[in-house]
């Protein structure tokens, strides 16, 4: 358990890191990234259990 909370707390420092790297090399403003890449990235993994659910028939 303790493994799998560091590597959450990691991956999310290395993608947060990695969506300003990329809106620094393109000018973008951070707080757009973090107001749409950071936002969709975290959220995806819950569309991704709702439409398994729903493609499945589930009720969720």
């Amino acid at each position: 358990m303790v493994v799998g909370f560091t590597m959450l707390i990691k991956g999310a420092d290395f993608f947060v890191n990695g969506s300003s790297g990329i809106a620094s090399k393109f000018r973008i403003p951070q707080l757009v990234v973090g107001l749409t890449a950071v936002a969709m990235g975290t959220s995806a993994s819950e569309a991704a259990v709702s439409i398994s659910a729903a493609l499945k028939g589930k009720v969720v």
